[in-house]
């Protein structure tokens, strides 16, 4: 299990804005691990439904002397259990986790849905046909409605808000081009918002009302 951290460690960047590596997916420790915690939970199910083996009456003397009961003996050891069995859980999913993250970011970073052959060759099977769901849902957002031929890939930096305005159309303007080339369809009645410097002159005109 320390084996698949290790290797993200030894792999993690460490010059900001560089393009993250993805080393191979290590396939038999993650299944290994999968493995031993489905016979781990096995066991701490069968032994939650089954009395305690009786003790011998020293062993017992002894617990009794220091203050532990069986019943809180056996809760310990059932408590350790589900501790061990919960971090080797958490390891997997911080594994992949972390490895989905690096795909997301090469994806962005590279502004091509094409991953490099280095990349792609070094995913698991669930991880392709994750990324490529992900690439199905992006490509459905910017090809409906309003978000037509949208361009994610132009800015990694959220855009600068401080000259967004929300208008109000005071009459029926019909389809105009904005200066920023974006066509729109001005009804009245209608609220909208866009950057001011775009719509400035439908502002002036009267058409346009800030709100």
């Amino acid at each position: 299990m320390s084996e698949l951290l290790k290797d993200l460690r030894r792999t993690e960047t460490k010059v900001d804005g560089a393009i993250p590596t993805l080393p191979s997916f290590n396939d038999d420790v993650f299944h290994q691990t999968l493995e031993n915690i489905e016979h781990q939970w096995v066991a701490i199910q069968k032994q939650s439904e089954v009395d305690l083996n009786p003790m011998s009456e020293e062993l017992s003397l002894e617990l009794t002397n220091n203050g532990i009961t069986a019943e809180l003996e056996n809760t310990v050891i059932q408590n350790l259990r589900y501790i061990e069995v919960y971090h080797k859980a958490r390891a997997l999913c911080t594994y992949q986790q972390e490895r989905m993250n690096r795909i997301r970011t090469i994806k962005w970073t590279t502004g091509s849905t094409r991953l490099p052959e280095s990349i792609s060759s070094s995913m698991s099977p669930a991880e392709q046909t994750w990324y490529k769901n992900h690439l199905d849902i992006l490509n459905e957002f910017i090809n409906k409605g309003r978000t037509k031929g949208l361009n994610l890939n132009s800015d990694l930096e959220p855009p600068n808000t401080s000259n967004i305005i929300t208008v109000k159309c005071n009459e029926n303007v019909g389809n105009v081009m904005l200066r920023n080339g974006v066509s729109v369809t001005l009804q009245q009645n209608m609220i909208y918002t866009f950057p001011r410097n775009v719509i400035e002159q439908f502002i002036r005109l009267g058409q346009l009302e800030p709100v």
